[in-house]
């Protein structure tokens, strides 16, 4: 009988503890997906980085409400960026507000474009050229 008991534990008993043992492939694949999500992500194509991009001209406009500014460049074209808590404004007392009164200035503004929407990163008021 214990031949009997000894050879049943050994030929069923083991084997079940060890297919136990082994992870579900279901939820192997679960853990292993937000891995390979997170390894796309990471190599994403750069068209999704938002590059930074320069601007000059004259300001000719101030929105403080829409947070929207204007500026003409030399060509004539005119450009319209927004604007928001941390975009860094340099000269005009430091604020978007101070650009307020200073129409006609020459500006640099450092931007990001994304969905047809320039944003204002930093805007630098020139020293005048007269």
């Amino acid at each position: 009988m214990r031949k009997f008991l000894a050879t049943f534990v050994v030929l069923f008993g083991l084997p079940g503890i060890a297919c136990s043992q082994q992870p579900d492939s279901s939820t192997a694949q679960q853990q292993s997906q937000p891995a390979q999500e997170e390894a796309y992500s990471q190599s994403a194509p750069a068209e999704h980085v938002a590059v930074t991009e320069i601007a000059e001209g004259k300001l000719s406009k101030v929105d403080t409400q829409q947070q929207q500014i204007w500026i003409k460049t030399q060509d004539g074209k005119e450009m319209q960026f927004s604007f928001d808590k941390d975009t860094k404004v340099e000269g005009a007392e430091g604020t978007v507000e101070g650009l307020a009164k200073m129409s006609g200035n020459d500006l640099k503004v450092h931007y990001r474009s994304a969905a047809g929407v320039n944003t204002a990163v930093k805007i630098e008021v020139l020293p005048s050229t007269a």
